[in-house]
């Protein structure tokens, strides 16, 4: 049989096992706790990112419903650009409008030589041409009219203007040669 364990070695015996579950508290809680504070930073950072991802979307969505503006801005004014989505295109478009015009002011046509224009401003792009033609006043002002009041708007940048015979009798109709330096915008295509 068995002998009772005294009260002393009993007190021993619970002290050892404090002690040892002490030692494994303490070999483990703090590695817990470390833990514990690593995964709450990691979901306040989740958080933090998720909420300027919301931020970033709510901007994205306002921006691209500000670019669709923009865009049909400029589509509505579509009828006032030269055709074309690059410079030649839109050069030959202009020169085209410019020979009309040419032609109804019963004018003569002499020379078209499209301009290089790097002129841009977001999707619009610049196109030029240099005109040459030989009229009367009447001509030169049916012309520039024409290119005034017509779609699309284009301006006339520089007029030159000489009195091909001087020396022409009085009653004979006074031919004038001309020179217009014209331009135009147009939508260029989207860059992708």
């Amino acid at each position: 049989m068995s002998k009772p364990v005294s009260l002393r070695r009993q007190r021993t015996l619970l002290w050892g096992c404090g002690v040892v579950i002490a030692t494994w508290l303490g070999a483990r809680v703090p590695g817990l706790i470390h833990r514990a504070r690593q995964a709450r930073w990691t979901l306040e950072n989740q958080v933090a990112t998720l909420e300027r991802s919301r931020e970033d979307l709510t901007r994205a969505v306002a921006q691209e419903d500000s670019a669709a503006a923009i865009k049909g801005v400029l589509l509505a004014q579509a009828p006032r650009l030269l055709s074309g989505s690059a410079g030649p295109e839109a050069a030959d478009a202009l020169a085209g409008l410019v020979t009309l015009a040419v032609t109804r002011g019963n004018a003569r046509l002499t020379r078209t030589e499209a301009i290089p224009d790097s002129t841009t401003r977001g999707r619009l792009g610049r196109a030029g041409v240099l005109v040459g033609f030989d009229a009367d006043v009447r001509g030169l002002a049916t012309v520039l009219q024409y290119l005034s009041t017509g779609d699309p708007v284009l301006s006339v940048e520089s007029v030159h203007v000489l009195v091909a015979d001087p020396s022409a009798p009085p009653n004979t109709a006074e031919v004038l040669r001309i020179e217009l330096v014209v331009r135009g915008w147009f939508l260029k295509e989207a860059d992708t």
